[in-house]
């Protein structure tokens, strides 16, 4: 009986996480008021502080969530692609951030708060990012120091080569933005083309 109590709670809390998965994802933080969430999941506002304090801590909380989310889905790409060409294994990195229309909710959520953070949890949302992000990068970095040893990728600085891979990203994003799909993809295709002529050896 007292398991099902338990699970009543912790029901309702995901629930309301995933309600502001998609609030905050398209009002953003400032823009999202805890009403909004509670009227998502048909309950009244007082009745969210007894699964979250404030509206921080379920922002936060839900941060965390979807990095841990992102972070899953990246090593089962590793994971799956062992045994492949470096290059190919690269490209299906290159594509698992920039594919932009098959991303999940959380993903779309990480990216909108990577461009606006909400202000006064900015430096909180860097420090947990930035561990999300040197996961990846152990990855990504593993990926390069393995075509460089096959002599594929040139010797250069693998932090440095890191660094345009991640710039190209963020560029990408933006580009997604603005474009039609059909010339985001054409742009996309053409900076994967200028990124592998300037790692490769041939």
């Amino acid at each position: 009986m007292a398991e099902k109590q338990e699970r009543v709670p912790r029901a309702t809390a995901e629930r309301l996480k995933q309600a502001a998965l998609t609030v905050f994802t398209e009002f953003g933080y400032e823009g999202t008021c805890m009403s909004d969430i509670a009227k998502a999941v048909q309950i009244k506002t007082p009745s969210i502080y007894a699964h979250f304090a404030s509206k921080e801590q379920l922002f936060l909380e839900l941060c965390g969530d979807v990095m841990a989310e992102e972070g899953m889905l990246f090593d089962a790409l590793i994971g799956q692609s062992q045994g492949k060409p470096v290059i190919e294994r690269m490209r299906e990195v290159y594509d698992f951030f920039t594919d932009f229309p098959h991303l999940t909710a959380g993903q779309w959520f990480l990216k909108r708060m990577m461009i606006v953070p909400p202000k006064h949890l900015q430096q909180q949302f860097r420090i947990d990012f930035l561990a999300h992000e040197h996961r990846i990068d152990a990855a990504v970095g593993a990926l390069i120091v393995e075509g460089q040893q096959s002599g594929i990728f040139s010797k250069q600085e693998v932090d440095h080569m890191i660094a345009v891979f991640y710039t190209l990203l963020d560029g990408l994003l933006v580009a997604n933005q603005i474009y039609e799909q059909s010339v985001f993809v054409s742009r996309k295709q053409v900076v994967w083309e200028m990124l592998m002529k300037s790692w490769t050896t041939a």
